[in-house]
């Protein structure tokens, strides 16, 4: 029986690991990714510790379908089909501390901002 119901989402290009876990009658399950997964970018499967895992290279939206089974009787076995959305990485504007202004002089105060390349246009 496959105990994991969804996997938690991923940020572009930050590791990734989440286990998908299940439990066997007879001990340990073993596991093998359907061929119609279709992971994120960047991501795999370990059949052997039954984990998904990487570092994700775009922002998508990936299918993972996994069967678990026992290994002293592979007819017993069990599929999960899971989504797993990455996400970008959240914006993140600094603004630094403002300088005191003079009457007569030119101000500039420079906010920056990271986490994406995809800002929207300035208008």
């Amino acid at each position: 029986m496959i105990i994991t119901t969804s996997l938690p989402k991923g940020t572009l290009n930050q590791p990734y690991e989440a286990a998908v876990i299940c439990k066997g009658e007879s001990g340990a399950c073993a596991w093998r990714l359907v061929e119609t997964s279709q992971l994120p970018a960047g991501l795999g499967f370990d059949p052997q510790k039954g984990l998904v895992a990487g570092t994700p290279t775009a922002v998508e939206r990936g299918v993972v379908i996994v069967e678990a089974y026992d290994p002293s009787n592979p007819a017993n076995l069990a599929s999960a089909w899971f989504s797993l959305d990455i996400d970008p990485t959240p914006l993140v504007i600094d603004i630094p501390a403002a300088p005191r202004g003079q009457v007569g002089m030119a101000y500039q105060l420079t906010p920056t901002v990271t986490g994406s390349d995809r800002l929207p246009a300035r208008r």
